[in-house]
């Protein structure tokens, strides 16, 4: 049985808010009521619309509409049995009662009879929204053959966006347990970058071994001495502030059903060690080796506990001239994510490139990098890729205290399942700045701006596939306290925000705490 996210709240009902028309014969009371109801329900008024159609059911005890909303007014408000009690058998199949009976019965913990209801709800009406909960469904019992054909057949926007995040998710996690591992770590990249203000985008990146996994926390910073150690303490609250969605009814039900916004707290701990050889000009070379230790928690109605292990190693051989200099970098590093029914699973990654720099005035450096990275699993899989990047930035020191960095990189993915490839192309553009205010107080402020266009034969959630653009700005703000010679302390906030065609738009908010110890 899988154990991975299980997130007891998922509300997108799929009620429409138009106003009930009285057919011949109706009780005009009930129908009055009835109208009275949805439109305190499309104005978030839970308790007043649970009146008005309970009052509607009392004038007409036959009217099904009313029956319809005051159970789906229940399950808004977390009051499964009762809405159970209201929707009663399975005769009454008004609309899409046997959705709601789904999500009552899943949030109660009775993850059969849920999947009983969504399976029929899905005969009658197929919807993707039960799609996804039925093959969340089957993926907690296990049964990743029907979790899949569940998860690949959600293609509407009707999702939310941290369940469009979550449906991929799952689909790299039955990937990556099958063996599938470059089509998993499709799957991470997409959700690690699309998605990134979700709580499912940290786990995507921490599957990756990437961004938000040890190099997000120190990794690499090797020391100008030749022998270097450290250990870095976080931790860190990430919080989804906003979602807009082309879907207004959807959307505004699901938000107000929601009491609080995804959010998550992390716990990390790093440390790294290496030697570095050579003189400041000729052969130069160093080997470093690195440790980071992670976990995951937060709200039980949207993240789960995890650990994450990811060891790492690096080498790299380089010539230096003076004001130039080229290096060669080699690296391998292997992650593992769990416990998954008392097991973790794993992959490792390995890579190599060229970069090289060109100081032609002191206060001027310029560099750039070719790196190139490939993934090896614990089974072959079917599919293959290979991820390229490409910068070129620059480094500016106007004045003593001052330095300014900028640059652009190019990043492709190139995947192929079946001889049929699907991909994207990113460009980014960054830049920022370091004041060091006194010798042991500095600030850092950054923006960086990413364009990522899509191709290939595959279709997100939202029903976008190839042609689909993203837009990303993220902005951030730092603070650095050099307490003593051997502690630091550091604090970030981090803004974010994407814009993709023709999907969504949302906003991410993360703030950072921070304490290194130098050796």
């Amino acid at each position: 049985m899988n154990t991975f996210v299980v997130r007891r709240l998922a509300l997108i009902i799929a009620a429409t808010t138009a106003l009930v028309a009285a057919p011949v014969g109706a009780n005009e009371t009930s129908v009055r009521k009835t109208n009275e109801g949805i439109i305190l329900l499309d104005q978030g008024k839970l308790s007043e619309a649970r009146a008005a159609f309970t009052a509607a059911l009392r004038a007409d005890t036959s009217d099904e509409d009313a029956r319809y909303y005051l159970a789906h007014t229940m399950i808004l408000g977390s009051d499964f049995e009762k809405a159970l009690k209201i929707l009663g058998s399975r005769d009454f199949e008004f609309w899409d009662a046997d959705y709601l009976r789904g999500i009552a019965w899943m949030n109660l913990g009775e993850n059969e009879k849920a999947i009983a209801s969504f399976e029929r709800s899905i005969r009658r009406r197929d919807s993707d929204r039960a799609r996804f909960n039925l093959g969340m469904l089957y993926y907690q019992a296990g049964d990743n053959a029907k979790a899949r054909a569940q998860l690949e057949a959600t293609r509407d926007g009707n999702l939310s966006h941290e369940d469009q995040a979550y449906r991929l998710l799952y689909l790299g996690l039955i990937d990556y347990a099958e063996g599938q591992q470059d089509r998993a770590r499709g799957y991470f990249r997409q959700v690690s970058e699309d998605y990134a203000d979700t709580a499912a985008s940290e786990l995507a990146r921490d599957m990756l071994g990437e961004e938000g996994g040890a190099a997000a926390h120190g990794e690499g910073e090797a020391a100008s001495s030749p022998f270097s150690a450290g250990l870095r303490l976080m931790v860190q609250y990430d919080n989804n502030v906003g979602l807009v969605q082309d879907n207004d009814n959807v959307a505004q039900i699901y938000n107000r059903a929601m009491t609080q916004s995804p959010e998550a707290l992390r716990l990390g701990v790093f440390g790294n060690a290496g030697v570095r050889l050579g003189e400041d000009e000729g052969l130069q070379g160093g080997l470093g080796a690195s440790l980071f230790i992670g976990m995951n928690g937060g709200d039980a109605d949207n993240v789960s506990d995890f650990n994450v292990v990811q060891p790492r190693v690096q080498a790299d051989i380089g010539w230096s001239a003076g004001n130039w200099g080229i290096r060669a970098p080699l690296l391998a590093s292997v992650t593992m994510l769990g416990p998954f029914d008392d097991i973790y699973r794993y992959s490792t990654s390995y890579g190599g490139g060229l970069g090289g720099w060109w100081s032609p005035i002191d206060m001027l450096s310029v560099n750039s990098d070719l790196l190139i990275q490939a993934r090896v699993y614990p089974r072959a899989g079917e599919r293959d890729g290979t991820e390229i990047g490409l910068g070129l930035g620059a480094t500016v020191v106007p004045i003593d205290r001052l330095r300014i960095q900028g640059g652009w990189r190019l990043t492709t993915l190139a995947e192929k399942q079946s001889n049929s490839p699907w991909g994207y192309l990113e460009n980014g553009l960054h830049l920022g700045a370091t004041i060091a205010a006194t010798e042991k107080f500095s600030v850092s402020t950054g923006l960086r701006y990413a364009h990522r266009g899509f191709d290939g034969p595959f279709t997100f959630p939202d029903g976008s596939g190839p042609g689909r653009t993203d837009d990303e700005i993220t902005a951030s703000l730092g603070f650095r306290v050099q307490a003593t010679d051997l502690i630091d302390v550091t604090a970030g906030y981090d803004y974010f925000h994407q814009n993709s065609v023709p999907a969504f738009t949302y906003t991410r908010q993360i703030v950072t705490l921070s304490v290194g110890f130098t050796f």
